[in-house]
């Protein structure tokens, strides 16, 4: 995981304006890459890149004679993991124009041709990776969060980069010369088993567990974290657990808690707090995290993301977990949004919720709506923290395989896939439960920690 701040443009003032002020400009973003801070100026650009260091240190932008690169992510296809590194993998994919359509990861990235002066903006499937981004006249800005721009353009003007797009800007003509899908998601149902899915989502753990770094997760009493840790011990993983006795089953958690302990690698932790640690690690957020609006799937406002007590729940795990050396952090994110669509919600959350009858194109959720609310949290909390997160749930192999599953597995109950494969494992779940991560909930009144 990495924060950026980058400038296209000859204005030399709106350059010079940028690099005397790329500490104010990137305190926030900065968080993100706690490891080396890097400003790179040329007379067309200014890039401040914050870098997080997980598989290798490669310091960034890195270029070649006609090509400049910088990312934020990890990408998993086979040639990137057998690389040097990821970061010169795709340097090297871009500039020989290869099809960016096979490209597998957690990304955002930006490739600029020096001498074509284009600038190329691709985001994975689900934009799992903040970026925001100012086009005008001879200028293109594009920053991880978006205080930088908001703070230099005004809030009008400032866009969140789109979920599974390949943008090219001609900066010489002041053109969009591309602006398209990446994946091509097939909708057409062809399989009447859960085998490939169970296979792809075994490959999505095996792809983001694959690192000498600590890895950990929140283990809830509910579904998706429950399958996640149960996938880690199949695949005898070293995993920190981490737990929060809020809205939770006290009984169901319990029970998972003690398998985690008992498996070869795995150690479930309790996160311990009261009334003044939740309320410094509010304060903390407040003053080090982005913020983001969360809208409901009409398009409404609803709060603000620092509001969310789930995000304050999220920050202690992380204090706990950074305190390990932990900097990954796999998350549960995507499987409310992609195998139910919030069928035990309200229809504010949702618009298929759980009938995927004839359902042959995106629904709002799948990569707006509430998708875009928690993955600025799940993004956010963990970056303030200097903590990659990564998505499991969200893989494109993983999705792509639910898509093809017949309607009547789809509606067959309540998130389907994960249930089948509970049940498979005998790990212990509340069917049919939905269970919202509220961490205030296990705060009785006075300073009572509880753990």
């Amino acid at each position: 995981m990495c924060g950026f701040l980058g400038v296209f443009t000859e204005d030399q003032g709106m350059l010079d304006h940028f690099q005397q002020n790329n500490d104010y400009y990137m305190r926030l973003v900065a968080r993100r890459g706690p490891d080396e801070t890097t400003v790179h100026r040329t007379t067309d650009t200014f890039i401040s890149h914050a870098l997080l260091a997980i598989n290798d240190h490669v310091t960034q932008p890195i270029e070649n004679e006609d090509n400049l690169l910088f990312m934020n992510g990890e990408f998993y296809n086979a040639e990137a993991l057998s690389a040097k590194n990821d970061t010169e993998w795709l340097l090297n994919y871009l500039s020989a124009h290869k099809d960016i359509s096979f490209l597998d990861g957690e990304f955002i990235s930006v490739f600029y041709r020096k001498k074509e002066r284009e600038v190329t903006i691709i985001s994975d499937p689900f934009a799992t990776k903040p970026c925001f981004v100012v086009v005008g006249v001879n200028i293109v800005a594009i920053a991880s969060y978006q205080e930088p721009l908001a703070q230099a353009f005004g809030e009008a003007v400032v866009m969140e980069f789109p979920p599974n797009t390949r943008f090219v800007y001609d900066m010489k003509a002041n053109t969009v010369l591309t602006h398209k899908e990446v994946v091509r998601w097939d909708f057409v149902p062809k399989n009447d088993s859960y085998d490939d899915w169970n296979r792809a989502f075994e490959e999505s753990i095996r792809k983001r567990s694959a690192t000498d770094k600590q890895i950990f997760l929140g283990l809830s009493s509910g579904y998706d974290s429950g399958m996640i840790v149960q996938e880690l011990i199949n695949q005898n993983r070293d995993f920190i657990s981490y737990s929060i006795f809020g809205a939770e089953n006290k009984e169901t958690l319990q029970k998972r808690l003690d398998l985690v302990n008992a498996s070869e690698k795995g150690k479930a932790a309790v996160v311990l707090y009261d009334q003044e640690r939740y309320d410094s690690h509010k304060d903390f957020l407040m003053n080090n995290c982005s913020n983001y609006p969360y809208r409901s799937v009409q398009g409404k406002f609803i709060k603000w993301m620092l509001d969310d007590k789930a995000g304050v729940g999220l920050s202690m795990i992380c204090e706990d977990a950074k305190s390990t050396g932990a900097k990954i952090y796999l998350s549960g994110q995507g499987a409310d949004e992609i195998f139910s669509d919030y069928a035990t919600r309200g229809p504010h959350h949702g618009t298929v919720r759980g009938n995927y009858t004839n359902v042959r194109s995106k629904w709002v959720n799948f990569d707006q709506g509430f998708q875009r609310n928690f993955l600025s949290k799940e993004e956010r909390v963990p970056g303030a923290w200097g903590i990659e997160a990564r998505y499991p749930f969200l893989d494109r192999y993983v999705v792509q395989n639910f898509l093809w599953l017949s309607d009547e597995l789809k509606n067959s109950e309540y998130k389907q896939c994960i249930t089948q494969y509970l049940r498979k494992y005998k790990f212990p779940f509340d069917e049919n439960q939905k269970c919202g991560f509220n961490p205030l909930k296990s705060l009785p009144r006075g300073k009572i920690l509880y753990g």
